[in-house]
């Protein structure tokens, strides 16, 4: 555990990675409504 927070750059790569999972997410549930959109017609 010391050897990852030694190398993590603190807060930014947090909110990095937060952004990135945030982006992640909100193309999955685009993804998700096309597809069950798909289904109702």
């Amino acid at each position: 555990m010391k050897t990852v927070l030694r190398f993590d750059s603190g807060r930014r790569g947090f909110e990095k990675a937060t952004y990135f999972l945030l982006i992640l997410a909100g193309g999955l549930a685009v993804f998700g409504i096309i597809w069950v959109y798909s289904f109702l017609r």
